[in-house]
């Protein structure tokens, strides 16, 4: 593996060129990404463009409400409409993406997201930018407009500076209250080396965003974010291929293949080596924390029992036949159903079908550290 090491072959001209071709196919992609989420068929970014135009028209807990939810996603045309999941803290981010018409919120959303996940990794890596930029799992991300992106840029934040600026790694990881179980594995990791302040900002940043959204979205949104927890168990109910087989973890694979009681013991193994990673990690590397970030963010992705294969799926997707405003069929007879105050809605299912950055970004961050590193004792200079 020494030509591997040394990378001897991987020039800058190389580099560039295969870039360009996956920048400009990705290109091409999103496209249909987008010519398909303005169709019948819906995109897991109605969810969340849902959730902030209820929210910016002054009824935030309305986010929460299968019923409205219907009522405003399939106004768009669309025949699938999905449940909206996530805390209330992400109605600060989903507000103004909901002032916009949706066809617009949608390249908005893509192109905001998308930026600060670059601008956050391009500052990481600021020699191998091209290799950024055209990164296929991020522009597949995009395709599919669901938060991989944006909580993908908080912990790159976090895992990059951590070392210099443990306050500004700490907020990163607690503003992932958005996603709070891709931080799973934070708290141990700052422990570890005794990164108090990093630890303290965490704990600090998730608990003024949770009490910021109950001041301004009130008590009635936190209380509809509880009945939300409904639709995000019962897609856990029964084993249902089409879900488990997105996810990516032991737990999800060893309850498809061999039960509740294997796929348990598989999570709680995964869960303790993933905490074993955090805590020995430091030793490992010799105390440097770009990278004992990258094995935490690595084992991140295996910890946690419910990482789609975005590690984003926030939201459940309903097309409903018993509703008087959809006449569409179940998009999965065999799912589990979308219970709403006075009716089922069949057919749900896990909102994201992708491959998003988050679900890649953990081995992204090993594989990247590992070329930098290689180019530093090589031909690193080429890069400048």
């Amino acid at each position: 593996m020494d030509w591997l090491r040394r990378a001897d072959w991987l020039t800058r001209e190389r580099v560039r060129g295969y870039a360009l071709l996956l920048a400009l196919a990705s290109l091409a992609l999103l496209a249909n990404s987008y010519l398909k989420a303005m169709g019948p068929a819906g995109t897991d970014f109605l969810a969340f463009w849902g959730a902030g135009q209820l929210t910016a028209e002054g009824a935030p807990a309305a986010a929460y409400d299968l019923a409205a939810q219907e009522r405003v996603q399939t106004g768009t045309g669309s025949e699938g409409w999905f449940a909206f999941v996530n805390p209330p803290p992400f109605l600060f981010i989903a507000a103004p993406f909901g002032m916009l018409p949706f066809a617009l919120a949608w390249i908005a959303w893509v192109a905001v997201t998308w930026g600060l996940w670059a601008w956050a990794s391009i500052r990481a890596f600021p020699r191998l930018w091209p290799l950024v930029i055209a990164y296929p799992g991020a522009l597949l991300a995009a395709g599919h407009a669901q938060t991989g992106l944006l909580t993908g840029a908080m912990l790159v934040l976090a895992a990059q500076h951590l070392a210099r600026r443990p306050i500004l790694s700490g907020a990163a990881i607690g503003a992932l209250v958005i996603k709070p179980h891709l931080a799973l594995l934070a708290p141990f990791w700052f422990a570890a080396a005794g990164r108090w302040r990093a630890f303290c900002a965490a704990g600090v940043t998730a608990l003024m965003l949770g009490a910021a959204s109950w001041f301004v979205f009130g008590s009635e949104t936190i209380a509809g974010y509880t009945t939300s927890w409904r639709a995000s168990g019962l897609l856990m109910e029964g084993i249902n291929p089409d879900f488990l087989l997105r996810m990516t973890t032991f737990y999800s694979q060893g309850r498809l293949l061999w039960g509740d009681g294997a796929g348990l013991a598989a999570g709680a193994v995964s869960g303790l080596l993933g905490i074993a990673v955090a805590l020995g990690a430091w030793r490992r590397f010799g105390g440097d924390a770009r990278a004992t970030g990258a094995a935490v963010l690595a084992a991140t992705a295996l910890a946690s029992p419910r990482s789609s294969a975005s590690a984003t799926s926030s939201s459940a997707t309903c097309r409903t036949a018993t509703s008087s405003s959809s006449t569409a069929s179940p998009r999965s007879t065999s799912s589990p159903s979308c219970p709403t105050r006075s009716r089922s809605c069949p057919g749900a299912r896990s909102a994201s079908t992708s491959a998003s950055l988050c679900g890649n970004q953990p081995l992204v961050w090993v594989v990247l550290t590992k070329l930098e590193n290689s180019l530093a004792r090589s031909n690193r200079s080429r890069f400048g």
